[in-house]
């Protein structure tokens, strides 16, 4: 009886099924730009960075001349940001800062540059090129915008940067401190003392210089970079190690 029943109304849910367009053989609409913008914004604003960056690079990509690009390019920027994707966030905040001079966006996307650039610096044993291009846009940051909230933190990543790029010569000097190239030595010492001199790595420097001019011999040099540690830098534990002069 049971089978009965289920063979007479098998072929009425095949009608029903065909007939309502069962979901499970239904294709989705196409995405379209507007509804890329406004489900990547929801996206932002929940948190949800990773579905928002790809909604909205979607909708960027087809929405030129949009005039909520700025809004939209800045808000993609800070979720490459939080996903850790700092080199595309970088570019993305950079067209916000490049192309839309005067949006209100303009600050924060100034910073976010900074910001990106910052995270990608490595420590000072590799290649420092993203250290170099976080120094020029924080320091322009600071430069442009010297009484907001964030000058204050892009003035510190600065002061950190340039130590970085100092201790970058001066490892360079130990290197060939250690082997005895003591002439090759004195030429990144000099260079982080030189370029540097606000830095915590410069009277480490100067007192290296100081070391590899005694092992070549060169006892004015030795002097001058003593008296030179003593006068620019009285306070540092370099010059407080000194005999006196």
């Amino acid at each position: 009886m049971t089978s009965k029943l289920l063979r007479r109304c098998a072929p009425l849910a095949l009608v029903l099924a065909l007939s309502t367009g069962c979901s499970v053989f239904r294709t989705p609409p196409p995405l379209t730009p507007e509804t890329a913008y406004q489900r990547g914004m929801a996206a932002y604003e929940a948190r949800r960075y990773g579905r928002a960056a790809e909604l909205l690079q979607a909708w960027a990509d087809a929405s030129a001349g949009d005039p909520r690009l700025p809004q939209g390019l800045h808000a993609l920027g800070r979720a490459r940001m939080e996903t850790g994707d700092y080199l595309l966030a970088a570019s993305t905040l950079l067209r916000v800062v490049t192309d839309y001079p005067t949006a209100p966006q303009q600050e924060e996307a100034r910073f976010g540059v900074c910001e990106a650039y910052h995270r990608l610096s490595p420590r000072p044993a590799l290649d420092q090129e993203n250290t170099e291009t976080a120094l020029l846009y924080c320091g322009s940051y600071a430069e442009y915008y010297p009484t907001t909230a964030r000058s204050d933190r892009a003035r510190r990543w600065v002061a950190e940067l340039r130590d970085k790029l100092a201790r970058k010569s001066y490892d360079a000097g130990m290197w060939y401190f250690r082997r005895g190239a003591y002439d090759a030595s004195v030429i990144y010492f000099q260079r982080a003392a030189a370029e540097y001199p606000d830095t915590p790595t410069a009277p480490a420097a100067i007192l290296q210089m100081a070391l590899a001019y005694d092992r070549v011999g060169y006892k004015e040099e030795a002097q001058e970079a003593r008296t030179r540690l003593r006068e620019n830098y009285p306070q540092s534990a370099e010059a407080r190690s000194l005999p006196p002069a």
